[in-house]
C-alpha cells in the first residue's frame, strides 16, 4: 500500500525523497510493533534528524506520520520529546 498516494489534501509527502519515505514507513511500523502506539512528535523528530539533508519541515513529517497512522488504524499520542 502506498500511503503517500492516499493522503487527502496537499500531498507534501510526494516531494519526500525515497529514503525519507522508506524511513518514515519503517519507523512507524517498528513503533506500532514495539509499543502498540505511535508518538507522532517523537517519531517525527527522529526521522527529521536522520534525514536532515532532505531539509523537510518537522510539521510535514508529522502530517505524513498522522496520515500513515490513520491508514493503519494505529493509536496515536502527541507527547513531545523529552530533552
Amino acid at each position: 500500500m502506498n500511503i503517500f498516494s492516499s493522503m487527502r489534501g496537499p500531498t507534501v509527502a510526494l516531494s519526500f525523497s525515497a529514503t525519507l519515505k522508506s524511513d518514515l514507513a519503517a519507523t512507524m511500523d517498528r513503533a506500532m510493533v514495539d509499543h502498540g502506539i505511535v508518538n507522532i512528535p517523537v517519531l517525527a523528530e527522529e526521522i527529521r534528524r536522520r534525514n536532515a539533508e532532505d531539509n523537510v519541515a518537522l510539521e510535514d513529517i508529522e502530517h505524513a506520520l498522522i496520515c500513515y497512522a490513520q491508514n493503519r488504524s494505529a493509536a496515536m499520542e502527541f507527547d513531545g520529546p523529552r530533552d
